[in-house]
């Protein structure tokens, strides 16, 4: 299933230059069509999860104590792993992650899918990642100047995880697209012989921004970017504490999606 999401990139985009059809009408599209595939893959892997040899563990892909913390840090490891390769850096990009919570304890628990988390963390630490090395040229003095910050914070009822990084923004004239999955910050090989080699580890497809946005959606939660050209962008997300509010949400016939009101 890995190779679903390129090929679909390649088609609506060869769909918007050949048939004319609107950006707005594909975004739509594939945001219905993705939210219906969120659900099937969840309930698919729920299933996997549950017939799946027992070695101790609990059964499901629901982790009810799921700690965001421990998410970010593999998702830090993972991220800083790919730049490492990718642009063959001789030092480690600077990624912190900063814990709080309205208790004042560290220590945050909640009921989540940790494999979408996960995700969406990689997503957004990748975005930052290669904008901070392209904004500082690869100057590895100038990288360390810029770390990535991910704080975690908790009340009773949410979760929020902020992505910060000084990378020099979003510009104003490109900031209402960066939801689109026709629009990508990151150049592409145009010789390449298909689409899969046109991608990269850190900038991937152009669409995992809003397909993390979805994910996101899915489970009652938001994503918001706030972004200052020349500055930095801060990237939210916020995630539902509570069982009976992270109400998982499915597109209706008539493109809208609804929540249901099965919890977790």
């Amino acid at each position: 299933t890995k190779g679903v999401i390129p090929l679909l990139a390649t088609a609506m985009r060869s769909l918007e230059s050949t048939e004319s059809v609107g950006e707005q009408n594909i975004n739509q599209w594939l945001d219905t069509f993705l939210l219906s595939r969120i659900g099937t893959e969840m309930l698919t892997s729920q299933y996997m999860a549950c017939v799946a040899p027992n070695r101790g563990q609990a059964r499901g892909i629901v982790d009810h104590a799921c700690d965001p913390t421990v998410v970010c840090d593999r998702a830090v490891k993972h991220v800083l792993k790919l730049s490492q390769s990718h642009y063959r850096m001789q030092h480690e990009l600077d990624i912190q992650i900063e814990t709080g919570s309205q208790s004042g304890r560290p220590n945050v628990r909640f009921p989540y899918v940790p494999q979408y988390l996960f995700y969406i963390l990689v997503e957004l630490l990748k975005n930052s990642a290669r904008a901070t090395v392209e904004f500082c040229g690869g100057d590895q003095a100038e990288i360390r100047k810029r770390p990535i910050i991910v704080t975690v914070g908790a009340d009773p009822c949410q979760v929020a995880i902020r992505v910060h990084d000084s990378a020099g923004g979003i510009p104003f004239s490109v900031a209402d697209r960066v939801w689109s999955y026709m629009y990508s910050t990151a150049s592409q090989n145009k010789g390449a012989s298909d689409f899969s080699q046109q991608g990269t580890p850190l900038a991937g497809f152009g669409v995992g921004l809003p397909l993390s946005r979805l994910y996101a959606r899915y489970l009652g939660g938001r994503l918001e970017l706030l972004s200052l050209p020349g500055i930095g962008t801060r990237a939210y997300l916020y995630l539902k504490r509570l069982e009976s509010d992270a109400r998982e949400e499915v597109p209706s016939h008539s493109g809208h999606s609804v929540s249901i009101d099965a919890p977790l």
